[in-house]
C-alpha cells in the first residue's frame, strides 16, 4: 500500500502542472507588468481600478470581449483607419502562442497589449490619427479635446459594456462624419462598384482617389469640434466650396458665393466669434499687402496714394504728409513706421460693409466692388480675407431683429460714406472650414483640393494618390 502514495502524489503533480493559468495568476502577472517605469500611467490606472483582472483573455485564448474588439477593428476600414495599426505583429504572435500556452505571463502580456491598442485606437477614432500642425497646412483651428475618458471607456468594457457601443461613442457625432462614413461603406462594397462607376462623381476623379479623398476628410472631421450641433446659430465658410452658409438651428437660411485667399495668401482654417459689422469701412492695409503691393506701387508713382484715396497715418492716427517720406529708402527688415488707410468709397476693396470676428490672423468677411470674380468657378483671388457676393443682404438679415437698423436706416448709413460700427445683439460662431467631400449617395459633394491640403494629409496618412488627383 505504501507504494501507491508516491504514485498518487506524482499524478496530482502532473495534473496540476498542466492546468491552465487561473485568473488570479494572470492578474498577478498583469500587476507586475504595470509596475514597469515605461508603462502608460493611464493604462496602469485602468488595471488598478479593475484590481488587475484580465480584460481580454481567458485561459488559452481570448474572451468574448476580445473577439468583439477584433471584429470592431475590422469596421475601422469605414472610418478610413487601418486595423493593422492596432493589431501589431507582436500582438499576433502573442495571440498565436496563447492558444497552446499555459504561461500566465504570456496571457498577461497579451491582455496589456490589447488594452494599449484600445487606447491608441480610441484616440485616433475620437480626435484624429495625425496632428494637423505636422502636415504643413494652414490649419489654425484649436485641437479638439477628447470627448471621452478613454481609460473609463476601457473600464466600461471590462464591466460588460458593448465594444461596438463604445466604438460608436468614440466616433465624432458630427452629421457630416456619419454621412461620409456611410458613403465610404458604399464605396468599399464590391457589389456597388459597377453602380458607383456610373455615378458622375467619377467624371473628375477616379475611384481610388475618391476613396482616399473620403478618408482624408474623415480624418479632418475627427480633428474638428462638432460644427453641426443645432443649439447655436452659426456662419460657415467652406474654403474649397467658395460659399458661405448662415445656419439657424438645423436650417440653412442664407447662402452666398465667396472669394477666398490665393495659393500664396491662403485663408486659414479657424473658428472665431462675430461681434459686429461696419458700414462704409475704411481699410487699414495689412503688412503683407503693404510691402508686396502698395509700397512698390508708391515707389513707381508717389501719387498712387492720392489717386486711391489713401492716407498715411502715424500710430496716434494723425495724418502724415506722404511727400515727406523717402519711399525709396524703406526696407522690409526695418519696418514701416506708419499706417496706410484707404477711405470709404467705390475704390475701397472692402465695399459697403465688413463683418468682424476678431482673430490673430486679421481675417474678416467683406463686400467687394469686384463683382465679376463671383462668376468664376474657382474663386481663390483674395489676400486671405473673404469677399462676399451678397454682403449687404447678409447685413440686413443679421440686423432684421434690431429695432434700430431697418433697411432704410442701413441704406441711409451706407449713403453718407461715414464709417459706422454696429454691434450684434449676440455673438455668432464663425467656422472657416476646408472640406472637399461631404454628403453621401446621390447628394455627395466633391471639391477640388485648391490649397493642396488633401494631398499633404494623405501623405501623412500613407495614402496613395494618382498624379491626376483632383
Amino acid at each position: 500500500m505504501s507504494c501507491k502514495y508516491p504514485y498518487f502524489i506524482l499524478l496530482l503533480f502532473i495534473v496540476f502542472s498542466c492546468q491552465n493559468p487561473s485568473e488570479n495568476q494572470i492578474a498577478e502577472n498583469i500587476e507586475a507588468l504595470t509596475q514597469a517605469p515605461e508603462m502608460d500611467s493611464s493604462l496602469t490606472r485602468v488595471y488598478v481600478e479593475s484590481e488587475f483582472k484580465p480584460i481580454w483573455v481567458k485561459a488559452q485564448g481570448l474572451n468574448k470581449k476580445a473577439e468583439d474588439f477584433l471584429a470592431a477593428l475590422d469596421g475601422l476600414v469605414y472610418d478610413g483607419l487601418d486595423k493593422s495599426d492596432y493589431l501589431t505583429e507582436e500582438q499576433s504572435r502573442l495571440l498565436e502562442n496563447i492558444l497552446d500556452s499555459e504561461d500566465p505571463a504570456e496571457h498577461a502580456a497579451l491582455d496589456l497589449a490589447f488594452s494599449k491598442s484600445f487606447l491608441a485606437m480610441a484616440s485616433d477614432l475620437n480626435i484624429g490619427k495625425i496632428n494637423p500642425e505636422t502636415t504643413g497646412i494652414e490649419w489654425k483651428m484649436d485641437q479638439k479635446s477628447p470627448t471621452a475618458d478613454y481609460g473609463e471607456m476601457l473600464l466600461s468594457i471590462a464591466d460588460g459594456n458593448s465594444v461596438e457601443d463604445v466604438f460608436d461613442q468614440l466616433r465624432p457625432q458630427n452629421v457630416r462624419y456619419r454621412e461620409l462614413r456611410e458613403f465610404l461603406v458604399s464605396m468599399l462594397d464590391p457589389t456597388a462598384e459597377e453602380a458607383q462607376g456610373a455615378n458622375s462623381l467619377e467624371e473628375k476623379i477616379n475611384r481610388s482617389d475618391l476613396i482616399a479623398k473620403i478618408k482624408v476628410n474623415l480624418e479632418r472631421l475627427r480633428w474638428l469640434p462638432d460644427f453641426t450641433e443645432p443649439e447655436t446659430d452659426k456662419i460657415i465658410v467652406n474654403i474649397p466650396d467658395f460659399h458661405l452658409f448662415y445656419v439657424e438651428g438645423e436650417d440653412t437660411v442664407f447662402t452666398s458665393k465667396v472669394v477666398v485667399g490665393n495659393e500664396y495668401r491662403q485663408t486659414p482654417v479657424f473658428k472665431a466669434e462675430m461681434g459686429y459689422l461696419v458700414f462704409n469701412p475704411t481699410w487699414t492695409l495689412p503688412e503683407t499687402i503693404l510691402w508686396e503691393d502698395v509700397i512698390p506701387s508708391i515707389q513707381d508713382d508717389v501719387d498712387y496714394l492720392e489717386k486711391n484715396d489713401m492716407k498715411v497715418l502715424d500710430y496716434q492716427e494723425k495724418e502724415v504728409d506722404y511727400r515727406e517720406i523717402d519711399w525709396d529708402e524703406l526696407e522690409t527688415d526695418k519696418g514701416f513706421p506708419y499706417l496706410i488707410r484707404q477711405s470709404p468709397g467705390t475704390a475701397n476693396p472692402l465695399g459697403s460693409v465688413k463683418f468682424m470676428f476678431p482673430n490673430e490672423y486679421s481675417i474678416y468677411i467683406h463686400d467687394t466692388p469686384a463683382k465679376g470674380l463671383f462668376s468664376r468657378e474657382e474663386r481663390t483671388f483674395s489676400s486671405g480675407c473673404i469677399r462676399m457676393e451678397n454682403a449687404v443682404q447678409f447685413a440686413e438679415l443679421l440686423l432684421e431683429e434690431s429695432d434700430d437698423w431697418d433697411t432704410d436706416k442701413i441704406n441711409e448709413s451706407m449713403g453718407d460714406q461715414e464709417e459706422t460700427r454696429v454691434d450684434l445683439d449676440e455673438d455668432l460662431d464663425v467656422w472657416i472650414l476646408y472640406l472637399t467631400v461631404w454628403g453621401g449617395g446621390e447628394d455627395i459633394q466633391i471639391r477640388e483640393d485648391v490649397y493642396d491640403m488633401d494631398r499633404k494629409i494623405a501623405q501623412a496618412l500613407n495614402l496613395s494618390l494618382s498624379e491626376d488627383f483632383f
